[in-house]
């Protein structure tokens, strides 16, 4: 995806997911390991900045994903909160993973497009009733 690709996909989704409240910045960036785009936030403020990296494959499921770490900010910040360890801070961690990466699914076949970003064509389906 180019800049204004993102961009676009970025108003479209965050509008869709109902994030209008927050103030969500782009910075482009080479970002370590596998990684290709990642957010940052400050849940009281409602301000967020998401890194990407243009030498990695960026997708509108990319973008989806980190606009859905901010629809479980808060819950993420609870867990963190209350974990009394290393490991149980990893834990909410990972679970939060996990939940924003279901969540991107949905929204996904929701929109009819497949984790690369393709969207996919829908057949109208004719149900009969049967008597």
């Amino acid at each position: 995806m180019t800049k204004s690709e993102i961009n676009k996909a970025l108003v479209r989704w965050r509008s869709r997911l109902w994030l209008n409240q927050w103030d969500i910045g782009v910075i482009y960036e080479r970002l370590s390991g596998l990684t290709a785009a990642c957010v940052e936030y400050r849940t009281e403020y409602k301000h967020a900045t998401i890194s990407v990296d243009l030498d990695k494959k960026i997708t509108e499921p990319v973008i989806i994903h980190e606009l859905c770490h901010l629809l479980i900010a808060g819950s993420l910040d609870v867990g963190q909160f209350l974990a009394k360890s290393d490991s149980e801070k990893e834990w909410a961690r990972q679970s939060m993973e996990s939940t924003v990466s279901h969540l991107t699914r949905v929204f996904c076949e929701g929109a009819n497009m497949d984790l690369d970003g393709n969207h996919l064509r829908v057949e109208k389906k004719r149900v009969v009733k049967k008597t």
